[in-house]
């Protein structure tokens, strides 16, 4: 009998930014700060880098911006931002995850990536690999 986990996907929705080519490997993914800086509290930007990279979300918070892998961990829903309490939470099966990827609660034992990000500039630069 399978599990209602493995049939499940989907998860928040995201307005999506794509870059205009598939980011090669060991480069950053730059991302036009306009494409940010207009978040809400309670929303993120869903990156999608393509190739063999995986989605990402944006989030911007007071002290600057907070990258994470998109996918929660448990069965694969695209988590949403939460700003009030600052957590990624996934609206699947509840799982909660802190800003920088680490479990708060279950049922997803593994954080999210987190990869480095910096304002450089007009964008920022994601760090991919």
């Amino acid at each position: 009998m399978a599990s209602g986990c493995a049939l499940l996907s989907g998860g928040a929705s995201h307005r999506t930014w794509k870059p205009a080519a598939s980011v090669p490997a060991g480069s950053a993914l730059t991302v036009p700060l306009s494409e940010v800086q207009g978040l809400g509290v309670d929303e993120a930007l869903l990156l999608a880098p393509g190739g063999e990279w995986p989605e990402l979300l944006v989030a911007k918070r007071p002290e600057g911006y907070v990258v994470v892998t998109a996918d929660c961990t448990h069965a694969g829903c695209t988590v949403a931002w939460r700003g009030g309490p600052s957590e990624w939470v996934c609206p699947c099966h509840g799982s909660r995850f802190a800003v920088d990827g680490k479990v708060l609660e279950g049922p997803a034992d593994e954080p999210l990536g987190t990869p480095r990000v910096r304002v450089e500039a007009d964008h920022l630069a994601i760090e991919l690999g």
